[in-house]
């Protein structure tokens, strides 16, 4: 359930920011905020806005919200671009969910200007959850994977 002083948190934003819809996407589902401009014209509203600056929410986002990613850890995109699991669309994924991996084992790559970066894992673990559709674009600090860590 999401708490009052969550939804303020994101009100704020959406008042700073002069949005009248905000739509986020929260562990368990979505959350939509709406709020009327007395000034505006009800039928000339904005046009939503779903990429509300999401370097900026993933950073700023409320324990209790991200609580279901807190017990692990997280690789995240180390720039902009668009993620792919494997090297070519008939390949293998690098890796899948419940795999272990060792430092250097390629996870994934990001597109980024034509230039194909793969990104390594930096210690060994196992990839609890992958946080991204392949193809899809990705900025710079977004979560990429749920990771327990090996000792």
């Amino acid at each position: 359930m999401v708490e009052v002083e969550e939804l303020s948190f994101y009100y704020k934003k959406m008042v700073d920011s002069n949005l009248l819809e905000l739509e986020v996407e929260i562990p368990g589902g979505k959350v939509t905020l709406k709020r009327h401009d007395p000034n505006t014209n009800p039928n000339n509203l904005r046009r939503r806005r779903t990429d509300f600056f999401p370097e900026l929410l993933q950073s700023h986002i409320p324990d209790s919200l991200s609580a279901s990613s807190k017990d692990y850890k997280q690789i995240v995109s180390p720039l902009n671009g668009v993620f792919y699991r494997s090297s070519s669309p008939q390949s293998a994924a690098f890796v899948k969910e419940g795999e272990t991996v060792q430092p250097g084992t390629t996870l994934c790559i990001i597109e980024a200007m034509k230039v194909m970066n793969e990104i390594k894992a930096d210690s060994s673990c196992k990839i609890v959850q992958i946080l991204v559709e392949n193809g899809k674009s990705v900025t710079k600090g977004q979560a990429l994977f749920n990771c327990d860590p090996i000792a």
